[in-house]
């Protein structure tokens, strides 16, 4: 992404970029429901059309789009480990790795609690329709990123009083907020009001997470980075699941919320009391790990061709015929 778009457009795209991931989610689970209401194989008949649509599309994508050349074969285990040592370099960004970890943990488990719960008393279309909240959260946090950084700094500069603000510290007490709507009271609208609000911290803080990467990670390791993050993230989205199922086995739907709850409160307070802690949480926490914003040398196989630039533009919505 950085090396499409120019500094200042960057947010917007990057916005515009999370809003169409969360959108698939809003839009895929209701439908989802909605076929398994009709016929239990129709989901997974959907599934394999979209499937070969996407295909379809990345092909026609990659016309005219010579690949670069690597100069020697690329061994996954090195690259993953180099993804790692460049992760363990930026404090901010591991904070920010080990901060997803948890949530996803806990989101992945939290589902998996309502659908043990209202799988039985409501239809898979009003199941697919609450599980679809974090979709809506995720579009409406992404939406909000340009705004809410805005209207942050103007707030610390106008004031002295105020404190700086960290998306990490906001996203970590929405998510205690989050679970505190179900601990009293368990049924569709506290679900979906939760998960909207998961979805919510989850989109905007992704924004802040891939800005930093842009910004500060060079574009040749980039990839390796992003590889290992959402190595940590999905598997903490399968760990999440197969705790909460352990969970709600042997000791039903309550206990589970509030096991869940306390520690993230108690990892919340800590982290917004504690200075070594909270500290952690902002971009300039390890300054002199933190190289600065990288300028790559132009070449031929970083710049992209016009084609490929209009591509981007068009996906990000940047793209008009005015362009022409």
């Amino acid at each position: 992404m950085p090396t499409l778009v120019n500094e200042k457009e960057l947010i917007g795209a990057l916005s515009r970029n999370e809003s169409a991931i969360h959108l698939a989610v809003m839009v895929g689970r209701p439908l989802g429901g909605m076929l398994f209401g009709i016929s239990v194989i129709s989901p997974f008949i959907a599934n394999l059309m979209f499937c070969f649509a996407s295909l379809v599309v990345i092909k026609l994508a990659r016309q005219g789009i010579e690949a670069p050349k690597s100069a020697s074969r690329r061994r996954l285990l090195k690259e993953t480990t180099s993804g790692f040592a460049e992760l363990r370099r930026l404090s901010y960004l591991r904070t920010a790795t080990v901060l997803t970890v948890i949530t996803n943990i806990v989101c992945s488990a939290v589902l998996t609690i309502f659908l043990v719960y209202l799988s039985d008393n409501e239809s898979p279309l009003v199941v697919g329709i609450v599980m679809a909240a974090t979709g809506l959260g995720g579009v409406l946090g992404s939406a909000i990123a340009a705004p809410s950084q805005g209207l942050a700094r103007r707030m610390v500069n106008s004031s002295k009083r105020i404190n700086r603000v960290s998306m990490l510290l906001v996203h970590l007490w929405l998510w205690v907020v989050a679970l505190a709507c179900l601990l009293f009271t368990q049924n569709a609208l506290s679900f979906l009001l939760a998960l909207l609000l998961m979805g919510l911290a989850g989109g905007r803080s992704n924004i802040t997470i891939r800005e930093f990467a842009a910004r500060y990670v060079h574009p040749q390791k980039l990839g390796r980075v992003t590889g290992v993050t959402r190595l940590c993230s999905f598997g903490a989205v399968a760990m999440g699941t197969l705790i909460g199922g352990l969970l709600v086995e042997h000791l039903g739907i309550l206990t589970p919320l509030w096991m869940m709850t306390l520690p993230l409160l108690a990892l919340a307070l800590a982290c917004t009391l504690l200075q070594p802690l909270r500290k952690l949480f902002f971009m300039d926490s390890a300054p002199d790990e933190v190289p600065g914003p990288i300028s790559p040398e132009p070449s031929t196989s970083e710049v992209p061709s016009t084609r490929r630039r209009r591509l981007t533009q068009r996906l990000t919505g940047q793209y008009t015929m005015a362009n022409d």
